[in-house]
């Protein structure tokens, strides 16, 4: 009964807890791996290469943070479905005048 009134409520559904848990530390956590591993390989290669955690690993945690809070913020916690559109301003644009080629025939009468 309760099930049925919280799918009643939210017809699209939400995340269970395991996948926002793996959303907000997995994938972050991931970013800074493959940062840090980049920086692993890249010392292999250059042996005068240092490999520093806040450079190779937090940097791209943070930012892989920022991009899936983002992310999180802008699809209103990671619903399933299509959300609704946001119209941000609708424009009018004029129809471009015709070339003056086209409107010489239309001015003048030709014999």
């Amino acid at each position: 009964m309760v099930q049925s009134t919280q799918q009643a409520a939210n017809p699209y559904g939400e995340m269970s807890w395991t996948a926002r848990i793996f959303v907000f530390l997995g994938v972050p956590i991931f970013f800074g791996l493959f940062g840090f591993a980049l920086a692993y390989i890249e010392k292999i290669r250059d042996s005068e290469y240092e490999v520093d955690i806040t450079r190779d690993f937090v940097w791209p945690w943070a930012l892989g943070m920022g991009f899936v809070t983002i992310v999180g913020f802008r699809t209103g916690g990671f619903k399933r479905g299509v959300g609704e559109r946001t119209v941000l301003r609708r424009a009018t644009v004029p129809a471009p005048a015709p070339p003056a080629a086209a409107r010489v025939g239309r001015d003048k009468k030709t014999k």
